[in-house]
């Protein structure tokens, strides 16, 4: 009920705005306020983030089939995603 719709939305609050207490978040303490744009976490206590070591976009794509569908992503659809991101993974 109403304990795991409060755990959801603090959890995707931290993914969104970093850990602070803004908007029922997890922490006891954070910003002097809590106005911010969606996604800014600079006065959070901290944030989630994603780091890929070899830079390749094919081990990006790997990283989230896994994640995101316990690598379930057939070879058709890896090559759509490939295509249709490739010119925003430029770094």
């Amino acid at each position: 009920g109403a304990a795991i719709t409060n755990l959801l939305d603090g959890m995707f609050r931290m993914v969104k705005n970093g850990l602070d207490d803004c908007d029922a978040g997890f922490a006891n303490y954070g910003p002097l306020s809590c106005e911010r744009t969606d996604g800014e976490t600079s006065s959070s206590l901290g944030a989630l983030g994603y780091t890929n070591e070899s830079g390749s976009h094919q081990d990006v794509l790997d990283d989230l089939a896994i994640t995101l569908t316990a690598n379930r992503l057939d070879k058709a659809k890896r090559d759509l995603i490939l295509v249709s991101t490739a010119n925003d993974f430029l770094f």
